[in-house]
């Protein structure tokens, strides 16, 4: 079982989370990641135990962005690469695998267009629209791509991905193309 001490004001989390994970004492330190729906903490790698990422979401829950996040999480569990594995979750937080940098000019490799192209094939073949793809979202390990950050993803057409939370859509720019976004983005980084 995982606890996180949520009595803490959330407009000024702390800047660690002592958390329990498989019998486990986890030490979380808050990291700088711009991000409008949550706050972001990173664990350190120790003796067995990979690096984790946890999310806390500070905004935006009235949308079920994080139940939304772990619907399609647990779809893509299946898949080894290109997308986080869900460590555990609550309705105020979810714990993945720690994946990687951002996606920059230092780390682009040179078979990222195919892995773009698998990341969209898998997302088309289960039926998800990420629609939400920024550059923060697209992250690099061991040369392989990785897509993160779900919360506002669409399944079978449908913004309440078949579950009962909310069917508000977000708010400011409309979804966009995700092939357009994501080649968007790595072109901007080839051409530099």
């Amino acid at each position: 079982m995982i606890h996180i001490d949520t009595t803490f004001d959330i407009r000024k989390p702390p800047n660690e989370l002592d958390i329990n994970i498989a019998d486990t004492n986890i030490l979380f330190k808050k990291i700088n990641l711009l991000g409008a729906t949550s706050f972001y903490y990173k664990s350190e790698q120790f003796e067995q135990h990979p690096s984790y990422f946890l999310k806390l979401i500070k905004a935006y829950q009235q949308y079920n962005i994080l139940q939304r996040e772990i619907i399609i999480l647990n779809i893509l569990l299946k898949y080894d690469q290109h997308f986080p594995k869900l460590i555990a979750s609550n309705n105020q937080y979810i714990i993945t695998e720690y994946i990687g940098p951002v996606l920059n000019k230092n780390n682009i490799f040179s078979d990222i267009n195919n892995q773009a192209n698998i990341i969209l094939d898998i997302l088309a073949m289960e039926h998800i629209v990420h629609s939400d793809i920024k550059a923060p979202e697209l992250l690099v390990k061991d040369n392989i791509l990785y897509l993160v950050d779900f919360g506002w993803a669409i399944l079978d057409g449908d913004i309440t991905c078949g579950a009962k939370i909310s069917d508000k859509l977000k708010p400011g720019p409309k979804a966009t193309d995700d092939k357009i976004q994501i080649f968007k983005i790595i072109d901007s980084y080839l051409s530099k």
